[in-house]
């Protein structure tokens, strides 16, 4: 059966299923034989309900219920189908939302795991250099001072922490001759 369909489908707008998708509308017809969309693919069918999987105004696919009885669905029977259609237009929509946000979520752990890393290199590189290395805020206040700063300056990195530029020009305790700032 499947290979018959894939050799008589070879696109989405064939049949009345690919009509349904294509544009957008239901059809119920006590006679499929008669439209000129329809293909034959199962012996003996005669009557057909299709409705549009829609989100918006964009078609995701068709359900289709089929019968070998001429006229076998009802307007009710429509409002049913519309009605599952519907609800499985919500589930495909919010199963592509999740899909979309865990996705989002991945791509964000792996940036905080590569600042972490970067952050983590950095850390390692100034705790151990020889030079003073001061990060300053917008204030010119410290924020970071590397262990070396208690060799060149006689303060502690927590002495110094949260002291003005200012504060740290004038209450250096050692020459400043000795220190080596750029």
């Amino acid at each position: 059966f499947e290979k018959d369909l894939k050799e008589r489908i070879n696109s989405i707008d064939q049949g009345l299923t690919g009509w349904v998708v294509k544009n957008g509308a239901s059809l119920r017809s006590g006679n499929v034989t008669a439209d000129p969309h329809y293909l034959a693919i199962e012996p003996g069918i005669q009557s057909g309900l299709y409705v549009p999987i829609m989100i918006g105004e964009r078609s995701l696919g068709c359900i289709s219920v089929q019968s070998e009885s001429s006229n076998a669905f009802t307007e009710d029977d429509e409002r049913l189908l519309v009605t599952l259609a519907n609800q499985a237009a919500i589930a495909f929509e919010n199963a592509h939302l999740y899909h979309a946000v865990q996705e989002e979520l991945e791509e964000r752990r792996q940036i905080e795991k590569a600042l972490r890393e970067s952050e983590e290199r950095y850390r390692m590189v100034t705790d151990n250099t020889t030079d003073m290395v001061l990060l300053m805020g917008i204030d010119f206040s410290t924020v970071y001072i590397s262990p070396s700063v208690t060799r060149q300056t006689g303060y502690t990195p927590e002495e110094m922490k949260g002291m003005s530029l200012e504060a740290l020009m004038t209450g250096i305790r050692k020459p400043w001759k000795d220190l080596a700032i750029w």
